[in-house]
């Protein structure tokens, strides 16, 4: 077991104010999977929250380890144009970008 795996063996405990309609939703993932309460659904959601900044950021720090010259760049219009297409019925595809000449 890595070190952050064994931290993670130990609890704590954490207060958050959310509404009633994501309380009542808590309550009815639970109630769905079988477990005791609400407090474990979040606590599952909190860990994989925490796991999936945590890959964000190594990705960051990979992306930033890119000599210059290899990374690649996007049109300013192709981008937005890609940002606006996204939660639509037809997605662009992701810019593919060009070499920094």
């Amino acid at each position: 077991m890595k070190a952050a795996e064994a931290n993670m063996s130990k609890t704590a405990t954490v207060t958050a104010s959310v509404s009633e309609c994501v309380k009542e939703r808590l309550e009815a993932i639970a109630r769905e999977r079988g477990v005791a309460g609400g407090d474990e659904v979040v606590a599952e959601a909190v860990e994989q929250y925490v796991s999936e900044y945590d890959a964000w950021k190594r990705e960051i720090g990979r992306r930033r380890d890119v000599p210059h010259e290899k990374r690649r760049y996007v049109d300013r219009a192709e981008g937005r144009a890609w940002i606006k297409s996204l939660g639509t019925d037809n997605p662009l595809p992701l810019p593919k970008g060009t070499p920094r000449t």
